[in-house]
């Protein structure tokens, strides 16, 4: 269950925050989500943000 919750929040993260922004009269014109793998073994698992102003 929490696996499945932590999925729907990832995926539906984008459009919650653009509406949030919206409401608020807030522009971010670019948003990139990418998923990192990192460490000095490659066992670290991550996500990267860009936000473009």
């Amino acid at each position: 269950m929490i696996l499945v919750s932590a999925i729907y929040d990832i995926v539906t993260a984008d459009s919650a925050a653009r509406q949030y922004n919206r409401a608020r009269g807030l522009r971010v014109s670019d948003v990139r989500v990418a998923p990192t793998i990192g460490g000095t073994q490659g066992n670290q698992v991550g996500l990267t943000v860009e936000v473009g102003l």
